[in-house]
């Protein structure tokens, strides 16, 4: 680093400079004369920070915000519990090794969820107590269920933002079905539900005029319908208590979003 100039605080270098009090402004400054790579500890109060910079892009690590933090392993090695790069206010998340050469850890709360190790030429990606299905656990009325029942249980409603298992009880027939949140176009969701029936036999409709696909919460219709495997839509079992399993997969295709919708299994006991 040619031609660089240091400031201090506390010490005057040459005249008309001036000695910096602790608290109140910058206190190390290490630079070029033409200001492209510097070094720059703040110590004024409330924004206290250390910056790294090279070119146009700094590393600034300071107590305002949630910026990174670099830090040594415990007891000298990294751990899930204690990875190397985190977040300040946040020292059990961020990324670590895992003690073993070419694997790099992402760790949340201190457990690692994610794990990339090279095999070879190609690396793989490991996903720590990976959760298959996802689904809420609130009632059958409650909005961030993937499957769930509203218009006093006449309408089901599967949302594909909430989650790709959702599970229901009928209470009523069931006339209207709609498709929540589809995804876009080049990509592909499934939602299965598990559909118990009421003591009273209830029954779905899935015509065409019944179903209706959305791409937002129930707002914006768009081009879809649903095709069941077979040609033959699904007819709930009509034993009080039965189990049927029906799977929902949207495949879009440019502005047609088609569910293509499949009876996993029927009446389980």
């Amino acid at each position: 680093m040619a031609d660089a100039k240091i400031i201090n605080y506390g010490q005057q270098i040459s005249a008309g400079s001036t000695a910096i009090p602790d608290n109140a402004e910058v206190a190390l400054d290490i630079e070029t004369t033409a200001g492209e790579d510097w070094i720059l500890i703040d110590t004024e109060n409330g924004a206290e920070a250390m910056t790294l910079a090279g070119g146009n892009y700094p590393v600034k690590i300071g107590t305002a915000g949630r910026g990174p933090q670099l830090r040594q392993g415990h007891a000298g090695a990294s751990s899930p519990g204690y990875p190397v790069y985190t977040f300040r206010g946040d020292t059990n998340t961020g990324m670590t090794d895992t003690g073993t050469a070419d694997q790099l850890s992402l760790v949340a709360g201190g457990v690692e969820a994610i794990r990339c190790v090279e095999a070879g030429s190609a690396a793989v990606v490991q996903i720590k107590d990976a959760i298959h299905y996802n689904a809420g656990t609130g009632s059958d009325t409650a909005t961030t269920e993937p499957v769930y029942l509203a218009d006093t249980n006449a309408t089901m409603i599967v949302d594909f933002s909430n989650g790709n298992f959702g599970d229901i009880t009928l209470a009523a027939n069931v006339t209207a079905v709609k498709f929540w949140n589809v995804p876009a176009d080049g990509t592909v969701a499934t939602v299965t539900a598990k559909i118990t029936q009421d003591s009273s036999a209830r029954t779905f409709d899935y015509g065409d005029s019944a179903v209706t696909v959305y791409s937002d919460g129930g707002s914006t219709a768009v081009t879809g319908e649903i095709k069941f495997a077979g040609g033959a839509h699904h007819v709930q079992s009509t034993g009080s208590g039965a189990v049927d399993l029906v799977s929902f997969t949207c495949i879009p295709s440019g502005s047609t979003f088609n569910i293509y919708a499949a009876v996993v299994g029927q009446a389980f006991a």
